[in-house]
């Protein structure tokens, strides 16, 4: 850590590479996460819509039972 004109300075990448490895692997990260989210709204978005069909499915067959 070092000190410059009253800030403190958390790291200090000494090159290119190590600011574009941080970079890439902060990115990855991110991309995880974001399609992590987007994979569990998905699967529960495509769930509430299963239920829907299947009510949807049963009512027809209760109206078919009931004209038998």
């Amino acid at each position: 850590m070092e000190e410059r004109n009253g800030g403190i300075i958390l790291f200090e990448p000494s090159n290119l590479g190590t600011i574009l490895y941080q970079a890439l692997i902060i990115g990855l990260f991110l991309l995880f996460f974001i399609s992590f989210a987007f994979f569990i709204r998905r699967l529960v978005l495509n769930s509430n819509h299963n239920k829907l069909r299947i009510q949807e499915i049963e009512k027809k067959l209760e109206k078919i039972i009931k004209l038998l």
